[in-house]
């Protein structure tokens, strides 16, 4: 480029036109570095403002790479989580194995509560219903030749065992006797498979049980209208009609519930009162109801009537 003493000499060597030839030179080749310069000042701004823009981006990124490693440090190591589980497992198993065993020593406690009643050991019997392991409404499961379930729970049992043919009754109705008195009063009137304590006391096929334990369920609570949805809705004063004709007698068991209140005319499922039932009952089969009695409907009818 041109300087102050280069156009000193340039005026005083040469000609005019050759001196504003130069001159003109200069004075674009001066031009052109201010553009220059200008261009590169923008440039260098332009750079300062990306360089901004990617100093934010680089600190936004380096504070993500923070929090996420700060979280990975943080995190839960893979051994204690399988530590954990493991725990959990080992809980879980041992919670298991204890209902199990739980379960597996309340069988054996019902079993041995089932064989206690079956062979009338009233020792044994009265051992085991203190026994708060012991739950008299559970179902009853035998043993040995009996395995199975015998019976709904342990008053059943004992009603079953307690029949007129069995043997050594006396003991058989000192078990009912013990059970009856441990087992909950608020429960003796619920039925428990379509069936009632009450209605299974009165009749049991060919084998009666004693009136003895009838009074004893009733004297307890036992509904006297308790419907045995097992026997077609039957109520007690209805199974009191097959009592009757299986024993061809009165024993006192009708007379015994209406005077705890036995309603005569509730009725079954087919809309019979127990004295409709026993007229159509004793009508099946003459022959078999008549051979003692030759009127067992009149007689029932007049043990209804008082």
């Amino acid at each position: 480029m041109f300087n102050i003493n280069s156009m000193i000499y340039c005026k005083n060597n040469m000609n005019k036109k050759m001196y504003l030839l130069l001159l003109l030179v200069h004075c674009c080749a001066i031009g052109s570095e201010e553009d220059v310069r200008e261009s590169l000042r923008e440039k260098q701004e332009k750079n300062e403002k990306e360089w901004s823009k990617e100093k934010k981006i680089l600190v936004a990124a380096g504070i993500i790479c923070a929090v996420a490693g700060a979280a990975w440090l943080l995190r839960p190591c893979p051994t204690d989580i399988y530590s954990d589980k493991k725990k959990e497992a080992l809980s879980e198993f041992a919670r298991r194995a204890s209902n199990d065993k739980q379960r597996d020593n309340h069988k054996s406690l019902q079993k041995q509560l089932c064989d206690a009643i079956m062979f009338k050991e009233v020792d044994e019997v009265a051992a085991l219903i203190q026994n708060p392991q012991v739950d008299l409404t559970l179902p009853i499961y035998g043993s040995g030749d009996n395995k199975g379930l015998l019976a709904s729970n342990a008053l059943f049992l004992a009603i079953d065992e307690a029949h007129s043919r069995a043997y050594n009754l006396d003991r058989a109705i000192t078990v009912f006797h013990a059970i009856l008195l441990k087992f909950d009063p608020k429960k003796i009137s619920e039925p428990i498979n379509g069936e009632t304590y009450l209605t299974t006391a009165i009749y049991q096929g060919g084998s009666q049980v004693p009136l003895e334990v009838i009074k004893a369920l009733l004297n307890a609570g036992a509904d006297p209208n308790g419907m045995s949805k097992a026997y077609c809705g039957s109520r007690p004063l209805h199974r009191a009609v097959y009592r009757f004709g299986a024993m061809k007698k009165d024993d006192g068991c009708v007379q015994l519930l209406l005077a705890h209140k036995a309603d005569p005319e509730t009725k079954n499922d087919f809309e019979q009162t127990p004295l409709d039932f026993a007229k159509t009952y004793f009508s099946q089969k003459p022959e078999m109801y008549t051979r003692l009695n030759p009127d067992m409907y009149k007689t029932f009818a007049a043990l209804l009537s008082g």
